[in-house]
């Protein structure tokens, strides 16, 4: 049944690419440039919420520091602050790494859109899903959980197609 609903996406899509080329690319540009605004906003705040909390941790740390040496705090009890300011320092320094990548990926994934027709002019009429296919017109698939779970068989399940280069059409 997915194999069927991609198939039919596919045809739909480069059916509208190549009959409506100028309307279907403008569309699937502010589309996916507004997707990928909201992605990318959300992983900025992110990421600059994880840079405050690491330069907080290193306040963290002095004061931890002064106050041992103002004899205010053991070594005792500064090993145990340092240990768990260390240990969410390292987690929140490999996260926003991550974030970093993810943010540098997403700025590069902008609209291509001439990349998008050269894979649908290299196609004429698909009636059969390969993997090479799926490998050059699809991004990713979400598939949402059932509307019912307790029908047996009338329900309905979402399932959203994402494109390379257009995102969601």
């Amino acid at each position: 049944m997915l194999h069927q609903i991609i198939l039919v996406e596919i045809q739909r899509v480069t059916r509208e690419a190549k009959q409506h080329t100028d309307e279907f690319l403008q569309q699937a540009m502010d589309k996916h440039q507004s997707q990928l605004k909201r992605e990318l906003s959300a992983k900025i705040r992110e990421f600059e919420k994880g840079g405050k909390r690491l330069a907080a941790l290193d306040k963290l740390f002095r004061k931890a520091f002064e106050e041992m040496t103002l004899e205010n705090l053991s070594a005792q009890q500064f090993q145990m602050l340092t240990d768990s300011y260390k240990a969410e320092k390292k987690d929140l320094t490999a996260i926003t790494s991550a974030l970093e990548r993810e943010i540098s990926a997403e700025q590069d994934k902008m609209l291509n859109a001439d990349r998008f027709l050269k894979i649908v002019d290299k196609y004429t009429d698909i009636q059969e899903l390969t993997p090479e296919i799926v490998r050059e017109f699809i991004d990713k698939i979400v598939v949402h959980e059932r509307s019912e779970a307790w029908k047996k068989k009338n329900y309905t399940q979402e399932v959203e197609v994402y494109f390379n280069f257009v995102g969601r059409v």
